[in-house]
């Protein structure tokens, strides 16, 4: 065996042990819910770990739970970096903001700080000790949860919601609380202003369709190298020629990216400059006519703004179930299996008929 799989096994034996820990110490039994479930005057949700790919999926339930429960106070945790996408877009006034890595004794701060709850909802589908010692610590009457082993959560829906998109479990809740879906839409945080500056950038340029790559994903395997991102612009350059290509950057990848724009020399592929924030990659996709990206975020962005749209993930069955685009106007597309899982263990020939069906969507 080599280093790097025996530190694999002894993590993997080190998490099951700390999480049976948790649940001998912190995970009391639950009175089972009685139903129907009604009356609920304070939800509390936590989203401390969201990213932005599964806060835009969660969002569609907000305007459900205002609208059954005009009156009810409805509380978000929330990590720093995603407060301003629940206080600003979705108007929630009770946001929470914790550090990263919370103290224990901030965590019961924090459930005391909560009061009475009636329904709390935490959405990881495997619970961590940290977060069984916070809910054991809150005074909630009911806890919705997809992690069925735990004990202190008395909606389990982990089961029942094993074959649906991360989407669906979130509106299976809402049935499930007798609460009849109204909206399927996510809320995508669109700046006026942000768009306004990414219009004016298009401008400069000649007025052609646009296709937005984004090559950069959350960790080294959902990265496509300079080699697979010159193959792609060629590819959809040689299905169609007069398109404009927008190449999606980060702080971390702007300099990888204008030195593969140097390179093709090409007036009609280029990168945005003031790219900086998610917001302003929202804003090319706004413009964009398709999308092409190996990042859920930016997937479930142009999901949720209907573009046409290929998305590019590992071979990962479950992960392709939760965080599907979840379009009718989207083609996913799978990497070959390989370990570890690279992104750009790709069948280009069937890649370029994908890259064509979209580009004649």
């Amino acid at each position: 065996m080599t280093l790097k799989t025996l530190f694999a096994a002894y993590m993997s034996t080190r998490n099951r042990l700390k999480r049976r820990l948790g649940m001998l110490l912190f995970d009391p039994k639950a009175v089972p819910p009685t139903v129907p479930i009604t009356d609920l005057k304070h939800i509390v949700f936590i989203r401390w770990d969201a990213k932005w790919g599964d806060t835009l999926v969660s969002s569609l339930i907000f305007a459900d739970f205002k609208k059954a429960y005009p009156d009810a106070k409805i509380t978000v945790i929330s990590s720093a970096a995603m407060a301003a996408y629940f206080r600003n877009y979705l108007k929630l006034t009770d946001v929470i903001e914790v550090p990263n890595k919370p103290s224990y004794a901030h965590l019961k701060t924090l459930a005391q700080q909560l009061g009475q709850v009636d329904l709390l909802i935490q959405y990881s589908k495997v619970i961590k000790i940290k977060d069984m010692y916070f809910l054991s610590k809150v005074d909630a009457r009911l806890i919705a949860g997809l992690d069925d082993e735990i004990q202190q959560i008395n909606i389990k829906l982990g089961e029942a919601t094993n074959h649906l998109h991360f989407a669906q479990k979130f509106t299976y809740l809402l049935k499930y609380l007798n609460i009849k879906p109204t909206n399927c839409a996510y809320q995508i945080p669109l700046n006026p202003e942000k768009i306004k500056q990414a219009q004016a950038f298009l401008a400069s340029k000649e007025p052609l369709s646009l296709l937005a790559i984004n090559p950069s994903g959350n960790g080294k395997g959902r990265h496509i190298n300079k080699l697979n991102t010159k193959k792609f612009i060629i590819e959809a350059l040689r299905i169609s020629p007069t398109i404009n290509i927008v190449l999606l950057t980060t702080p971390d990848t702007i300099s990888e990216v204008q030195t593969l724009c140097n390179e093709i020399q090409q007036t009609n592929v280029f990168y945005y400059p003031q790219c900086q924030t998610i917001y302003d990659a929202i804003a090319l996709i706004y413009c964009a006519s398709w999308v092409i990206s190996v990042d859920t975020a930016i997937v479930h962005i142009a999901a949720g703004l209907h573009k046409p749209l290929l998305a590019l993930y590992n071979p990962n069955k479950e992960n392709h179930t939760d965080w599907h685009p979840n379009s009718d106007s989207a083609i996913s597309f799978f990497a070959e299996a390989v370990k570890p899982a690279d992104i750009n263990a790709l069948d280009w020939q069937q890649l370029t008929t994908n890259i064509s069906k979209l580009l004649n969507s």
